[in-house]
C-alpha cells in the first residue's frame, strides 16, 4: 500500500484512493485523497495539494477542532462537514472512550445518517480532485474511506490494509509528535488491529451503503458522480 502514499510538505497519513484493487483492474490516481488535518501545511505543502489538482476540501472535524487561523490558498474550497456530534451527550457517555476503533462506525450511521449523505455528497460533487480528512485521519477518514471503498468495489483485503495503514502512519506522527494521543508500541498497534479489523469487517458486512445514503439523501445520480470518479 505504500506506493499511495502522498507527499504533500510534511504532512503526514495522506494516501491516495487510487490504486485500490477492483475487478476492472485498480481505482484511479489523483481523484480522491484522504489525510490527517493538513492545518499544520506550510506554503510550499498547500502548494504540493493544488498541484495536486485538488479544489475542494471535505473537513470531517467538528466544530471544536477547527481554528480560524488557518490560512489555506485562494481558489481552494472547503467544505466543513462534521459526519457525528459530539455534544451528544449520550453518544459520549456510551461512544467517548472507544473512538479509535471501527466498533463505532455503526453508531454513526445509526444517528447521523444526514451527516454521513452530506460528506459523502461534497466528495462526489467536487469539481476537481478532493482530499477529505478529521483529525489524526485514522477514524472518522477511516469510515468515510471504507464506505467509497466498498461502494466501488474494491478488494476486502485492500480496505482493511487501507485501514491499517492509517492507523500505522498516524502512530508514527505520534512518536515525533507528542502530546495529542500516546503513541502506541509495536505490539500495541498489532493488539489494535487484531480487534478493530474484525470490527471493520463487521461494520462492512452488515451494511448496504447504496440503499443508506440513498435513504439518507444521496441521489443515485451523486453515487455514479463518485464511482466514476474513482473507476473513470
Amino acid at each position: 500500500m505504500t506506493q499511495r502514499a502522498v507527499s504533500w510538505g510534511d504532512l503526514e497519513n495522506a494516501w491516495d484512493l487510487g490504486g485500490l484493487p477492483v475487478a476492472s483492474g485498480a481505482t484511479q490516481h489523483g481523484r480522491i485523497f484522504r489525510s490527517m488535518s493538513p492545518d499544520r501545511l506550510n506554503a510550499s505543502g498547500w502548494n504540493d495539494v493544488l498541484d495536486a489538482g485538488i479544489d475542494t476540501i471535505v473537513d470531517l472535524r467538528n466544530d471544536d477542532e477547527v481554528s480560524s487561523a488557518v490560512v489555506r490558498p485562494v481558489g481552494l474550497t472547503v467544505i466543513r462537514s462534521s459526519i457525528e456530534d459530539q455534544s451528544d451527550t449520550d453518544f459520549m457517555s456510551l461512544w467517548g472512550e472507544r473512538l479509535g476503533s471501527p466498533e463505532y462506525y455503526p453508531e454513526i450511521l445509526r444517528r447521523w445518517p444526514g451527516l454521513v449523505a452530506a460528506a459523502v455528497t461534497a466528495i462526489a460533487e467536487a469539481p476537481g480532485s478532493v482530499l477529505f480528512h478529521c483529525g489524526a485521519g485514522r477514524d472518522r477518514t477511516g469510515m468515510i474511506s471504507a464506505i467509497i471503498e466498498q461502494l466501488v468495489g474494491v478488494d476486502r483485503a485492500a480496505i482493511l490494509d487501507d485501514y491499517s495503514a492509517a492507523v500505522c502512519a498516524y502512530n508514527s506522527w505520534l512518536w515525533v509528535n507528542p502530546g495529542r494521543e500516546k503513541p502506541m508500541s509495536d505490539d500495541e498497534v498489532d493488539a489494535h488491529l487484531e480487534s478493530a479489523l474484525p470490527e471493520l469487517e463487521a461494520f462492512l458486512d452488515t451494511h448496504d451503503f447504496e440503499s443508506y445514503l440513498i435513504a439518507a439523501g444521496v441521489t443515485p445520480r451523486q453515487l455514479d458522480r463518485l464511482r466514476s470518479r474513482l473507476l473513470d
